[in-house]
């Protein structure tokens, strides 16, 4: 009896987590298989912002486990299809154990994803004071830097891909700051 409990318990607990996931029906194509997903500590990540050649960096922090990033996340792939696109650089960082990146690869893959993403090595402390003193860690958050590499706005949880067009337009017209 206590071995069928457990079993039953088993089932009820991998059905409950394979149904937390929304399928939206969209694919990657065949050329998306060949995304980057690779381990990254803070000081690459901040390197990777630093040298960014663009107007407008865009930093999203996610993870395939989280509810409201995989609600956005269709919404923030086709961002890569705007006339502004060529002036900004998405940075995507996934909060998942660094030693699975081919679960974020796939996740990537599911939605056609046109960029790769970094999985943070340690996402503690020294990331949360990378990006902002007042964020809690929550996730999604995104980070708009300007030319300078100044922070000129950030979010916590998700958001309508309408929104993030009328910010990265926006932010790409003025510049201005938080």
């Amino acid at each position: 009896m206590k071995k069928m409990i457990t079993a039953m318990a088993a089932l009820l607990l991998a059905m409950a987590v394979g149904c937390g996931a929304k399928d939206t029906g969209e694919r990657g194509d065949a050329s998306s298989a060949e995304l980057t997903v690779e381990p990254a500590g803070v000081a690459e990540i901040e390197r990777r912002i630093d040298e960014s050649d663009k107007e407008l960096v865009m930093v999203h922090l996610w993870a395939t486990w989280c509810p409201p990033c995989r609600a956005e996340f269709p919404g923030l792939v086709k961002l890569g299809t705007l006339p502004e696109a060529d002036r900004m650089e998405v940075i995507l960082i996934s909060v998942d154990p660094a030693g699975n990146p081919d679960q974020v690869r796939s996740f990537l893959n599911k939605y056609g994803s046109p960029w790769g993403s970094l999985i943070a090595e340690n996402p503690g402390e020294e990331l949360i004071r990378l990006f902002s003193k007042q964020w809690n860690g929550s996730i999604p958050a995104t980070f708009f830097f300007g030319p300078e590499r100044q922070r000129l706005e950030s979010w916590v949880g998700a958001h309508s891909r309408e929104r993030y067009e009328e910010t990265i337009k926006d932010l790409l017209e003025s510049g201005s700051k938080e």
